[in-house]
């Protein structure tokens, strides 16, 4: 019956423009298009039918077919708002903030109280650093509009790219006054929270998001991080769970409920999701030293050191990751190697009263007894509590 009812509604159109009006009222992708067919076989030469043509590949994810029939929509017509706001949506896709810009101004001049063209114009000069011209369309559209939720959001990002961290927050907090549900200000407020130390806020924020969409990944995963920093673990391996259920490709997600094993104790487990986010992310640096970690305590002593030689090579100055690698290399037998790593270690963390002990024993192992026994000696000072009864046991 409703198939009858829009069939009927096409034939009953007198002009392209109104099929074309007729489209942003459908209810369904399918009638939608349906009526940009129609468009195409009853007026194939107009903008409307360039527009149809270019919203049809748009939907079937073709950006640069598409690209090409806007712009043909509107060299038919270059006051068809509509063409420049749907290229200007293309233009993103294809990362093009330049060609967002000069849509989003054409639109602006042919409708200057056109807010939202401001707003995403605003947006585009963030994403190229532009950040005065950025303030001013946020200014303006708040400036017409106090009430733009959006428009605070985007601002609050902007303040807190600058390091303006109370300013974003005073954005945040207009933008989830006016609208409590405002998923993407509460997401970002969350996220400053954590960042000022302040977890049980951002934890109240997560929350709230949860309570609309419980399938927010993001909010599970930043969620699950707090949870187990509150030794919350029951809670936190839960969410992170439910989040890699809803986003199985995002590295992250395996990292934390990685760290979550692995803090339990559940090495191979960790090991597993470890190597699942290096294998979706191969830049996933921590998950190739927590993986070092686990195979350290699997006895896997051979490929630990193997991580933590990626891992050092992308972060050099990591105090811990050269006192594993200095274990890994002890453990080998590699006792000068080893040395030179402990003391990279405590030339990153000056008081780094383990590395002195294993640096100490790996020198009693070398026949350096005087060495040894300054760096055992050092490792007591810093309150290493074992290292008084490796002293007594090998002096």
């Amino acid at each position: 019956m409703l198939c009858c009812v829009l069939v009927s509604s096409v034939h009953a159109a007198k002009s392209a423009e109104e099929l074309y009006r007729k489209s942003f009222t459908a209810q369904k992708d399918e009638d939608r298009r349906e009526l940009y067919h129609a468009i195409l076989h009853r007026y194939p030469d107009s903008p409307y039918a360039f527009f149809a043509r270019g919203a049809l590949h748009l939907g079937d994810g073709n950006y640069n077919e598409s690209l090409s029939c806007f712009s043909r929509a509107i060299a038919c017509d270059y006051r068809f708002i509509m063409a420049y706001k749907y290229r200007a949506v293309v233009f993103g896709f294809l990362g093009d903030c330049r060609g967002q810009i000069d849509d989003y101004t054409a639109i602006i001049r042919l409708d200057p109280d056109n807010l939202k063209a401001r707003l995403y114009r605003g947006h585009a000069y963030t994403a190229l650093y532009k950040y005065e011209r950025a303030f001013e369309d946020y200014a303006t559209v708040l400036s017409r509009n106090p009430y733009c939720t959006d428009a605070y959001y985007y601002r609050a990002l902007l303040f807190r790219i600058q390091g303006q961290v109370h300013k974003a927050l005073q954005d945040l907090n207009s933008a989830i006054a006016l609208d409590p549900d405002h998923g993407k200000a509460r997401v970002a407020r969350g996220d400053i929270w954590m960042a000022l130390g302040e977890g049980q806020k951002a934890l109240h924020d997560f929350t709230a998001v949860l309570s609309v969409d419980s399938t927010n990944a993001y909010a599970l995963y930043k969620s699950s991080i707090i949870k187990a920093d509150l030794s919350d673990v029951y809670s936190a391996l839960r969410d992170i769970n439910r989040a890699i259920k809803v986003n199985r490709h995002d590295d992250r997600l395996y990292l934390q409920r990685g760290i979550i094993r692995l803090n339990q104790c559940n090495y191979s487990s960790a090991s597993d999701d470890f190597s699942r986010a290096i294998k979706l992310n191969c830049d996933s640096y921590d998950a190739y030293y927590y993986r070092g970690i686990c195979s350290i305590n699997l006895h896997s002593i051979k490929n630990a050191l193997q991580d933590f030689n990626f891992f050092l090579e992308a972060v050099p100055k990591n105090a811990d990751a050269h006192y594993h690698r200095g274990y890994c290399r002890v453990m080998l037998k590699e006792y000068k190697q080893a040395v030179l790593d402990f003391t990279l270690a405590i030339e990153f963390k000056r008081k780094y009263a383990k590395a002195y002990l294993e640096r100490g024993i790996t020198y009693v192992l070398m026949d350096q007894e005087d060495k040894g026994r300054e760096d055992l000696k050092r490792a007591c000072m810093l309150g290493e509590k074992s290292a008084l009864t490796v002293f007594e046991n090998l002096f």
